[in-house]
């Protein structure tokens, strides 16, 4: 799992458990297991197969249920015309760990670094102006997090493995403040937007 999907994945199993209730959430991962050998949360990597159990389900409105829950912490704002989608999140634990990262000047260098090429970790410890050991670790950190994802990789060299390349989903954020209520809306690159499972079953991107 990586990009948004990793973002999405904990808060939306969570959601839809609030949502559906403990027992329906049961029923769904015992024939996602049946279906698929996968858990609930595990199916978030491959989400046309929850989508496809919750259809056995639910029938032709499971989409829309699902929708309803994602939208309580995320939804995507169309952006016609443009290389970047607009995701709006309503979450505040999302939030707050957004800004966290990008209230971090090294979070940030690293972030804007790689908007417009991808590199890997030794050339992004080449480029950047932070010890090894901090940026290794912030950039494991990153990755985790989903706002870095694999984007290839290059040749190694004859004894060593080939190096993976790192680009970001993250394009740019706008926030704003309104009576005391954060909006943010994070800028994402389409073409990573649409490697999410997630988001390309539910919507079209």
């Amino acid at each position: 799992m990586g990009g948004f999907d990793s973002l999405l994945s904990d808060l939306l199993r969570k959601e839809i458990e609030s949502y559906l209730g403990k027992t329906t959430v049961h029923k769904i991962e015992k024939r996602l297991f049946e279906k698929y050998g996968m858990t609930l949360t595990e199916s978030m990597n491959n989400f046309a197969n929850l989508d496809d159990t919750l259809r056995e389900i639910f029938g032709g409105g499971s989409r829309g249920i699902v929708r309803s829950v994602l939208n309580n912490f995320c939804s995507l704002k169309k952006n016609a015309g443009k290389k970047d989608s607009l995701v709006m999140l309503h979450n505040p634990k999302m939030t707050e760990m957004i800004l966290e990262m990008l209230g971090d000047k090294d979070y940030r260098k690293i972030l804007d670094m790689l908007i417009d090429q991808s590199l890997t970790p030794y050339e992004i410890f080449d480029k950047v102006d932070i010890p090894q050991a901090s940026a290794y670790r912030k950039i494991d950190i990153l990755v985790n997090s989903g706002l870095l994802v694999e984007d290839g990789k290059v040749p190694g060299n004859s004894t060593g493995r080939p190096a993976v390349k790192l680009a970001t989903l993250y394009r740019g954020l706008d926030i704003n403040i309104v009576k005391n209520k954060i909006t943010v809306q994070v800028k994402i690159s389409r073409d990573m937007l649409q490697k999410s499972t997630i988001f390309s079953t539910l919507y079209s991107v």
